[in-house]
């Protein structure tokens, strides 16, 4: 870095400019100086004057880019080389005014609906409904909701100004079913990929065509087509113009009296400044049709299944609490809005952890109940994968091979980690089975989080791993293989294997010794994955694995004509999304095959964070780091004061009260249809 360019960044910090002005700022005065192959300062009037006729003529740059260029020249020529004279050379250009395209309401919604991604939905729904320019709702807190006011507080927005802004009932629901989905686990309220930084503003301007496009929008959609939405909108409901100015942000009222020329007043608007209520129940009326869910699958193939397959008695068992699942066969209570008098009917849950409905309140309790475990270390995750040819077996033994995968991984880990050569620590993780692949196939692996690290052999100290890498995965899997396989043999001798059906010709020992061999020769898959950004991060990733069914109702998009068409990503093939179509019954059979046996443990800690020691280890693990226990940091709750499932649907801003309780009605019939009133 020259020393004149140095001097105009600190110019530009000395007067508190933001970062991204002293960048732009920079880059403008490279720029001219690159296109005459001179510094700067060697430059003059005429060099200038020229600069800006190819900016307008040869360049066509946009009047944004000219205004840039113009008061980048002008602090540099004037403040940095304290030159004012040349600043009468370098005039402002003329400014076009546009009028700004503005959506309708209706048009909103659809855009809205559009959106796929559940933080950029939320990043522009709060562009709408508040009015902030992007950069600044990027760079909303968590603090700066403030629930209790109705109010959000702009910190340093543009010119470092700070004020305070709407927070509407309908957006604050917005927020917190955005935080109950994906708790951020930083302070940023839109997190980006590293915990400590915002979202990347590129991520929503390239969100808005795509969108637009899905919502057959002909008008022209970007980020800031939200903030004149807000603007309009608000004029049209009756709000004054000098209170728009101020919850714009804008500095000149002329700037806000542009939207004068495109509202207008008592065409349809209804007079609130809660303008997403509009699009909720706007939302809510084109919700016509059921979702499609696996108790309606079931609903349809269970016989069928039976009539092919038979079915076990736990089999049975799962497929009836699922078909139950939150309908009136289980019982509820009736709720009643405080405020419009709604009703609501909602149903209890079958709590079957193969149900596709009930997953999300345990997950919560169990992510709940291991924050306080978090250490301030790098987090690993380490997947180990069952060879194809095992998978008739453990279909036959399910308790007894899935049982050898878990000691096999935990001896592997434990084992590699002492090692000197490698840790030299005692290690602890946690355990999570999953069997099932994209397209429901079997599929068994375990999915392992581990500390970046380990108690030393005397616990005395933490043995750090390093920074990008944990164990070598080669060694991993070679050890895996031979444990596992040793374990297998053993289990084979003490006559704790089945050897049925296709499988029967193993009962013999010969025949057992000559399938072995090809898996002896076979490389076993272990993928160990880079690590996390920061321990909330492990959360917000565990949050995906350790209650995760088979398929979740989200996935499914159509079950028509006896067959069931869902979602499913292909990782062969760069992650692409991509939909298949199954039988009703072959649909059936896929999803059965991941049911686990009455009392199987599909989580489990290991090591140093085993259950027995895990609380006297934390302890001890927290002093070596210099981490008193007050200090482990806990998720911000205040966005979720309120559940979303109390709000009423209806009015958006008052709260549901349970005032009956409804007794179960008795066993659904096998032919009945998804009830109208399932609340899931």
């Amino acid at each position: 870095m020259t020393p004149l360019r140095q001097r105009m960044i600190e110019d530009l910090r000395i007067r508190n400019y933001s970062p991204r002005t002293i960048e732009c700022y920079t880059r403008c005065v490279a720029a001219f100086a690159r296109h005459f192959g001179k510094g700067p300062s060697a430059l003059g009037p005429e060099q200038i004057r020229e600069y800006q006729r190819v900016l307008v003529e040869a360049k066509r740059a946009s009047w944004t880019v000219v205004n840039q260029t113009v008061c980048a020249l002008r602090f540099f020529y004037g403040t940095t080389l304290q030159r004012p004279a040349l600043i009468e050379h370098i005039p402002f250009p003329r400014q076009p005014k546009p009028l700004p395209v503005v959506l309708s309401q209706s048009e909103l919604a659809r855009f809205f609906a559009a959106i796929r991604n559940l933080k950029h939905r939320t990043v522009l729904m709060t562009m709408y409904a508040a009015g902030p320019r992007l950069e600044e709702a990027l760079h909303l807190r968590v603090a700066d909701v403030d629930s209790a006011r109705q109010c959000l507080r702009i910190a340093h927005g543009k010119g470092q100004k700070d004020r305070y802004t709407l927070l509407p009932p309908t957006l604050l629901q917005q927020l917190r079913v955005y935080w109950q989905a994906s708790r951020p686990a930083a302070a940023w309220l839109f997190p980006g990929r590293r915990a400590e930084t915002p979202l990347n503003s590129t991520a929503i301007q390239r969100c808005c065509g795509p969108a637009a496009r899905r919502a057959r929008l002909t008008k022209r959609v970007t980020t800031h087509t939200m903030r004149h939405c807000f603007a309009t909108h608000l004029l049209e409901a009756g709000t004054d113009l000098r209170t728009i100015q101020q919850l714009l942000g804008h500095r000149q009222l002329e700037t806000t009296a542009v939207y004068l020329h495109v509202a207008t007043p008592g065409h349809g608007m209804p007079r609130t400044t809660d303008l997403l209520a509009g699009y909720r129940a706007r939302s809510r009326a084109r919700v016509s049709a059921p979702r499609p869910t696996v108790a309606a699958v079931i609903t349809q193939a269970a016989d069928a299944y039976d009539a092919r397959y038979g079915t076990a008695p736990a089999q049975r068992r799962l497929l009836r609490d699922v078909v139950r699942c939150r309908t009136a066969a289980l019982g509820g209570h009736k709720q009643l809005c405080a405020q419009c008098g709604h009703e609501v009917l909602a149903y209890n849950s079958c709590r079957n952890r193969h149900c596709p409905t009930c997953q999300g309140p345990a997950r919560a309790r169990w992510l709940a109940a291991r924050a306080g475990e978090l250490l301030p270390v790098p987090y690993f995750h380490v997947v180990f994968t069952l060879p194809a040819p095992l998978g008739p077996l453990a279909l036959v033994n399910k308790r007894v091979l899935y049982g050898l995968l878990f000691r096999a991984v935990a001896t592997t880990l434990r084992t590699i980690a002492r090692d000197p050569h490698h840790l030299g620590a005692n290690i602890g993780f946690l355990a999570v089975l999953h069997t099932w692949g994209q397209t429901l196939q079997h599929h068994p692996h375990l999915h392992c989080v581990v500390p970046g690290g380990g108690l030393s052999p005397d616990g005395t100290r933490w043995i750090p791993s390093r920074a990008h890498f944990f164990l070598p995965v080669r060694v991993l899997s070679r050890h895996f293989r031979r444990t596992f396989l040793r374990l297998l043999r053993a289990a084979y001798r003490q006559g704790k294997l089945r050897c049925r059906g296709r499988l029967a010709p193993l009962a013999e020992p010969a025949a057992w010794h000559r399938w072995l061999e090809p898996l002896q020769r076979t490389e076993w898959v272990v993928y160990a994955k880079p690590p996390f950004g920061g321990p909330h991060q492990v959360l917000k990733y565990l949050a995906r694995y350790t209650h995760r069914v088979a398929i979740s109702n989200q996935r499914l998009r159509a079950v028509a004509d006896g067959q069931v068409t869902f979602r499913w990503k292909d990782y062969a093939h760069g992650h692409c999304a991509r939909t298949m179509t199954l039988d009703v019954v072959e649909f059936l059979r896929r999803f059965l095959l991941h049911h686990l046996p009455k009392g199987f443990q599909h989580v489990r800690h290991y090591g140093v964070l085993g259950n027995r020691c895990r609380g006297a280890t934390l302890r001890r693990i927290r002093a070596l780091l210099g981490q008193p226990p007050a200090a482990t940091p806990e998720p911000a709750d205040h966005l979720v004061e309120l559940p979303s499932r109390d709000a009423c649907p209806q009015c958006g801003t008052g709260r549901l009260v349970v005032v009956a309780t409804l007794a179960p009605v008795g066993a659904l019939p096998r032919t009945a249809g998804p009830l109208a009133w399932d609340t899931s």
